[in-house]
């Protein structure tokens, strides 16, 4: 017979943080490339990304595609909220 491990609150929210930090590194890293190069496809942007934070941790593609996705709708949402902002305003 097989127990099953229930994870505890407490570790619960470690996971749960640790996740987190995850998503904030590879954001960063995505940022911090895209700043150092302003021109690279999709699959260079990947793989940069991959190569920077494999020393701290195996992340899979799937991971940094979804935050790519949700980092680009971000600062498309940003910067559409800022154009329409900077067209209503008067100069």
């Amino acid at each position: 017979m097989v127990s099953a491990k229930v994870e505890t609150t407490k570790k619960w929210r470690e996971t749960c943080d640790r996740i987190k930090e995850r998503h904030h590194q590879i954001e960063a890293s995505i940022v911090h490339i895209v700043k150092d190069r302003k021109h690279f496809t999709h699959n260079d942007l990947v793989n940069k990304v991959t190569q920077q934070l494999a020393s701290q941790w195996s992340q899979t593609v799937l991971a940094l595609l979804q935050r790519m996705t949700l980092l680009f709708v971000d600062i498309e949402q940003y910067l559409s909220n800022s154009q329409s902002s900077a067209a209503s305003s008067p100069t």
